[in-house]
């Protein structure tokens, strides 16, 4: 299967999860009770987002220098 979204943590150094179990694992959360808040949500007064994963070739925007 194929990534489509990822966990972002929004700390001073954000932090990126793979999923929002893994999220919750580590940081000591019930995912079962976090999987049925809407994100994004706060925790430990941060918010936790979930976005959509870029992959692929990059393509600069106008104005960009091409290599």
């Amino acid at each position: 299967m194929k990534r489509q979204t990822v966990i972002i943590y929004s700390t001073p150094t954000p932090e990126c999860y793979g999923n929002l179990k893994l999220f919750c694992d580590l940081k000591g959360l019930k995912y079962n009770t976090y999987s049925k808040v809407k994100l994004p949500f706060e925790f430990d007064g941060y918010l936790v987002h979930r976005v959509q994963f870029q992959s692929g070739s990059f393509e600069p925007q106008a104005g960009g220098q091409k290599n």
